[in-house]
């Protein structure tokens, strides 16, 4: 690749040879150090390409051994600069279009999350903003590694990241682990399984390692359910060692759920009015350059359609353009009456248990009260319910000590 790189930029020339001294030419090639290379014989010649450079040192060559050549074809950057010079523009576009690609690949103008339900990816791109990682970083200060660190200790559901950068574009896959949904295999060669949450024990079945509680047992968050730590004792239950192994099972337990929602009396309420307008727009490294019009609407929403401008797979520039529509609205402040914010709280509450019993948790008793305080609502309850639990943390192994006996 990069030889071929070399010639392209030295220029070369495919050339015939017709010579009563094949052997002897080639040798002196060889001995001058010039290379000729894809050597094809036809009939009572020979082709094969040279550099530029190499071509003017052929003159004493062909004498000494009465060859003729011939230039069959002229390739590379030299050449093409000449054919074009009455046409600047096209080399320096080519130039131009080198130096873009080159600049653009040392920025990470694009981020894409893939994987997340429990965040949205204006959440995830906002907390990399904060922590100095946005559009427009120079890819030699990102640290991948350290991305999945930050990821995995600042957002409890996400139990697996990856992290990688092609071109000028940061990708980021995640995989969530939710209340009812614990992981199977355990992300280390040793490890404990140990409870992510209070409650009591419903269930336990061991896999690999040995259960420390069972059925009915409280436990704590962090308590030790399985252990990958197993100690081996001699039949009159003497210790010998201890083996390690990743401690895997599938743990049930009985826990509380708390549920609190607060709904202030006084709100606003939005009315949208019907009208609206779109507007295109181009940016440079989010911030716009040219918008198609202003907009005299006092209280609006936007509806953004963006695209990135693309030179190559995964080389993305910090040039966005699309359309964004302006959807105008009316703001009226009121007061929320005792049954509309039953009903509220009351459906937030529906909700929320029907987000965990679609995690497969199972709800055993539920119960809520609304109370109406001076300038709000609150909604206060417990869920009983049964769910899965656990999460693996690594070993540290114990220091054998061998002591040595001597008579």
């Amino acid at each position: 690749m990069f030889k071929w790189l070399y010639y392209f930029l030295c220029g070369y020339l495919k050339i015939t040879v017709k010579s009563p001294e094949k052997e002897r030419f080639i040798n002196m090639l060889g001995a001058s150090g010039i290379s000729l290379w894809k050597v094809v014989s036809i009939e009572d010649r020979y082709e094969g390409y040279i550099r530029l450079k190499d071509f003017w040192k052929l003159k004493q060559m062909l004498r000494k051994t009465h060859t003729r050549i011939f230039v069959a074809k002229r390739l590379g950057l030299p050449f093409l600069l000449h054919k074009y010079h009455n046409r600047v523009f096209f080399p320096l576009g080519i130039i131009l279009a080198f130096v873009i690609i080159k600049v653009c690949s040392m920025y990470v103008w694009n981020i894409n999350v893939n994987g997340n339900l429990a965040y949205t990816d204006s959440t995830i791109v906002k907390y990399l903003e904060d922590k100095g990682i946005r559009e427009g970083t120079p890819v030699k200060d990102i640290s991948c590694k350290k991305i999945e660190t930050m990821l995995r200790e600042d957002f409890s559901e996400f139990a697996w990241v990856s992290v990688g950068i092609k071109g000028s574009r940061l990708s980021i896959n995640v995989k969530e682990n939710h209340v009812g949904a614990a992981i199977d295999v355990s992300t280390y060669e040793d490890s404990d399984y140990v409870a992510d949450r209070s409650g009591i024990i419903y269930s336990i079945v061991t896999r690999k390692g040995i259960a420390k509680v069972k059925k009915g047992d409280n436990v704590e968050v962090g308590d030790v359910l399985i252990t990958g730590e197993i100690d081996i004792k001699t039949e009159y239950d003497e210790h010998i060692r201890y083996d390690y192994t990743s401690a895997e099972g599938t743990v049930y337990i009985q826990c509380e759920l708390p549920f609190e929602e607060v709904l202030r009396k006084a709100y606003t309420k939005k009315t949208y009015t019907g009208n609206e307008v779109c507007r295109r727009y181009i940016a440079f490294n989010n911030k716009t350059l040219y918008q198609s019009g202003k907009v005299k609407y006092k209280f609006y929403d936007t509806v953004t359609d963006d695209n990135s401008l693309l030179i190559a797979n995964d080389i993305y520039t910090p040039v966005k353009y699309g359309t964004v529509v302006y959807k105008e609205y009316e703001l009226e402040e009121l007061i929320y009456g005792t049954q509309e914010a039953n009903a509220i709280l009351e459906n937030k509450f529906e909700a929320f248990l029907k987000n965990f019993q679609d995690l497969g948790v199972q709800i055993i008793e539920k119960n809520v009260t609304i109370e109406e305080c001076e300038d709000y609502f609150l909604a206060k309850g417990c869920v009983k319910a049964i769910c899965r639990t656990g999460t693996d943390i690594p070993i540290n192994r114990k220091e054998e000590i061998t002591v040595n006996e001597h008579n």
